[in-house]
């Protein structure tokens, strides 16, 4: 008689790994579940972390307890038929324990009333850490019902997210915060920046703004913040967030109206001494480059030693290029140097009387004291530049960790660029991480490629094989040669070129734009691997990976 093997006992921290995989359906993690007992308690409580809608839950209750039913858009939604019993809850609450992320974006007022009336016996979502409203769907609009938030939510919820298109949400989401989980909450998202009612009540919305204001005031443990609204900017608001001691995250956006970027009376904050004590992250979009210094700014007796490791500033459409010249000053000066990884800054382009101006390498050069940045982006609506081959030798030697770098800005074509492909050459020489490039390039000129050789140890295989080059300007005459001098000058990579067209620039026709952009289509055909025109190439130019 055979014997058989014996069971293989693959750990649980192993199981849940796998559990975990994208790939698996919620059907198929119940299947497993139900057909190995070995699986079934990491399997079930997987399948049942994330649930997207109320009514699949309720689902489980006896055949009699609801009925299903369908609003205009054929979303299908449950109404219970009686007073829920506790056996009737009792399979609801056995997957509702496993439940630490629920999506919503529609409950009907009945069925948020029915279990208002005859709540669960105990606790429907112990486990849930994450409430996601999403309230932008073309059907009938979400009302929340504060009294069902508070059946809903436990009170150690720490992420709350609520977007809408269709009403203000800034006074549900205070109400659910001082109800439900205010000692609990670290994350809070509020989205109601496409709310596209025409009549809208500017001063309602002010004061519900203040509701949400005066909540998260109340929240010891909120470290990251974002507010996308359509609203003048307050500075109560800023204020108040610079008081929150635990913010480690904030992320404030005004929108792109032009008439929406002034402060409202009483002008700029007047912050206190221990404004964003916390702050790591910010992103501001909108109003002008000094809002963002006044909230990078450590008043004078405290160190200039702010912990930032991102900051993303689209602003300014009013200002002028001095104004980005003392941000990035600034950023020098109160960011500390061992921890700032990020850096993207984008001059708006709202409204219609923006003053033309340039970038110039001035705006970047403070930057160069940040040796440990990987991500740095300057542009927007800025015509034109005058950053130059050794200005960009400046920054590949400056920052040897680099990733990513784009100087992304509006090309004047009468004007043109002071940038070669030999801008190119530093960055493979010294930049070994980097993965996408993006110049303004004249490449008229092929400059004679060397074999880069890294000013430090060459990061690992897995880091290096892709690197994308985006072009804008981009005069060019031998799409060949440029080919071959790019794959000459990164050997070892998964090329990808792209041109960026300049749409209503001016000092070029559109007979030449569209020459200008067959010419780069050639280039990205020959520098990619799987291309057969990299047959004309000889072996030893050919891209290899």
């Amino acid at each position: 008689m055979a014997v058989q093997p014996p069971a293989l006992r693959i750990p649980a921290e192993i199981q849940d790994i796998i559990c975990h995989n994208l790939t698996f359906q919620r059907k198929d993690l119940l299947h497993l579940s139900r057909v190995c007992r070995h699986w079934h308690a990491v399997a079930e409580a997987v399948a049942w972390e994330t649930v997207d809608e109320l009514e699949t839950l309720l689902r489980l209750m006896p055949r009699d307890a609801w009925e299903g039913a369908s609003v205009y858009t054929g979303v299908m939604t449950v109404t219970l038929k009686r007073q829920p019993t506790a056996s009737d809850w009792e399979p609801v609450l056995t997957k509702a324990g496993y439940v630490k992320t629920l999506c919503l974006d529609f409950v009907s007022q009945d069925l948020q009333w029915s279990i208002v009336r005859d709540p669960p016996p105990r606790s429907l979502f112990p486990a849930l850490r994450e409430l996601s409203i999403d309230d932008s769907f073309e059907h009938e609009m979400f009302d929340i019902e504060s009294h069902f938030m508070a059946v809903l939510v436990p009170p150690t919820l720490s992420i709350l997210r609520i977007t809408s298109t269709y009403q203000d949400v800034c006074s549900d989401a205070a109400s659910i915060l001082e109800c439900c989980c205010r000692e609990s909450i670290t994350t809070v998202h509020v989205n109601n920046q496409d709310y596209n009612e025409q009549e809208r009540d500017i001063g309602f919305e002010w004061y519900t703004l203040g509701d949400l204001m005066d909540a998260l005031q109340l929240c010891p443990r909120l470290s990251h913040v974002s507010l996308k609204l359509r609203l003048d900017k307050d500075p109560r608001l800023f204020i108040r967030l610079s008081e929150s001691p635990a913010l480690v995250s904030m992320n404030i956006d005004l929108g792109g109206d032009d008439r929406l970027q002034g402060w409202l009376e009483g002008g700029a904050p007047k912050y206190p001494p221990s404004r964003f004590s916390a702050l790591r992250h910010l992103h501001i979009d909108g109003g002008s480059f000094f809002d963002a210094m006044s909230i990078i700014a450590l008043p004078a007796q405290k160190a200039p030693c702010r912990k930032m490791e991102a900051i993303y500033v689209h602003a300014g459409h009013e200002d002028e290029s001095g104004a980005l010249q003392l941000l990035v000053e600034d950023i020098n000066k109160w960011c500390d140097a061992s921890t700032l990884r990020k850096v993207q800054i984008e001059r708006a382009e709202w409204g219609e009387e923006i003053q033309e101006w340039p970038l110039v390498y001035e705006h970047i050069e403070p930057l160069t004291k940040f040796r440990g940045l990987t991500h740095v982006r300057m542009g927007g609506g800025m015509d034109g530049t005058r950053v130059t081959d050794v200005n960009c030798e400046a920054m590949a030697r400056a920052w040897p960790e680099l990733k990513e770098l784009s100087v992304s800005v509006v090309a004047v074509h009468e004007t043109g660029t002071a940038c070669t492909l030999e801008a190119l050459v530093p960055f493979a020489r010294h930049c070994p991480r980097v993965q996408f490039l993006h110049l303004p390039l004249n490449a008229i000129s092929i400059p004679e490629a060397v074999q880069p050789t890294a000013s430090h140890p060459a990061a690992p295989r897995a880091l290096d094989d892709y690197l994308k080059i985006c072009v804008s300007y981009g005069a060019i005459a031998d799409p060949h040669a440029v080919a071959r001098f790019l794959c000459k000058l990164f050997p070892h990579r998964d090329l990808e070129v792209a041109y960026t067209s300049a749409y209503m620039s001016s000092g070029l026709t559109m007979l030449e734009e569209k020459q200008r952009i067959d010419q780069w289509s050639t280039v990205e055909a020959l520098v990619d691997p799987r291309a057969n025109q990299l047959k004309e190439l000889p072996l030893d130019l050919r891209p290899r990976w």
